[in-house]
């Protein structure tokens, strides 16, 4: 790795850290939830797509852009909220390899806390840790909002909950990366990494 390849993962790592000295203060006041669940990610589509584009496979890439995430929230009472979470993973591993590890923190409002349904928004910065044999860019950062809600009652152990988001981040995939015998034709194209995604899961 150059130097310039260690910048780009070293500047989004000093933000996290400021990220979350910021919010461990805050955190401080503040009631706390998880949240783990299972997302659907569109953005791993579309990379999957890009390869089957533009490269000679041995086999086709095949399965289900579903990946696990974890997020922990700090719930005010005035219905305020801080969200820092990881995921979803994505891997993609066989002919070509890629990983892609997003890490985002969030502000947002919750509705009716004392309610069995709650709904909620929220929006922030997602840094994403990623590597792959065409990947141009490492380490990018975008824009992720979100609303979804909580099913349950409050004070129960766990509850369900649900969530639409979207993330801005871009990557960047090229041929001329690799020399690779199965490389099709000259192509570049920047794609959502995660775009549009459903997660389901529990909350406790």
């Amino acid at each position: 790795m150059n130097v310039m390849k260690y910048s780009r993962r070293l500047i989004p790592a000093l933000a996290i850290t400021i990220a979350l000295t910021a919010y461990s203060g805050a955190l401080l006041s503040a009631s706390s939830a998880h949240h783990i669940g299972f997302s659907y990610v569109s953005g791993a589509r579309n990379v999957w797509d890009w390869h089957e584009d533009n490269l000679f496979l041995d086999d086709e890439l095949s399965g289900v852009p579903i990946g696990l995430s974890y997020r922990f929230a700090g719930l005010f009472d005035s219905g305020f909220r801080l969200d820092a979470g990881v995921g979803p993973l994505v891997l993609i591993i066989g002919d070509v390899e890629y990983y892609d590890v997003p890490i985002q923190f969030s502000i947002g409002y919750g509705f009716f806390s004392s309610s069995s349904f709650r709904p909620y928004a929220r929006v922030g910065a997602s840094f994403h840790i990623n590597d792959g044999d065409y990947l141009v860019d490492e380490t990018n950062a975008g824009v992720i909002g979100a609303i979804g809600f909580e099913l349950g009652e409050p004070n129960d152990s766990v509850n369900f909950f649900m969530e639409a988001s979207y993330d801005s981040t871009e990557v960047t995939f090229s041929t001329a990366e690799s020399n690779e015998y199965f490389a099709r034709r000259p192509s570049q194209e920047d794609i959502l990494a995660s775009d549009f995604m459903l997660t389901i899961g529990a909350r406790f």
